[in-house]
């Protein structure tokens, strides 16, 4: 099954949108903010396999029509 990129789209914005909201959501819901380093090692723990491991090499498939 083939999922138009369209539909990607959509989905990749509505990601960015759930996981800008959540560090505001959970301001202001009182839940403490954690260490600095702690956070950063997360961070790098995601996106570092993401950026030399893709899933998908979108450069392979060529321009969009």
């Amino acid at each position: 099954m083939e999922v138009p990129i369209p539909w990607w789209y959509g989905a990749h914005l509505l990601l960015a949108l759930v996981v800008a909201a959540a560090p505001v959501v959970a301001w202001r819901a009182g839940v403490p903010r954690p260490r600095v380093l702690h956070s950063v090692v997360i961070c790098l723990n995601l996106t570092l396999p993401a950026v030399f491991f893709p899933l998908n090499e979108i450069w392979l498939h060529g321009p969009s029509r």
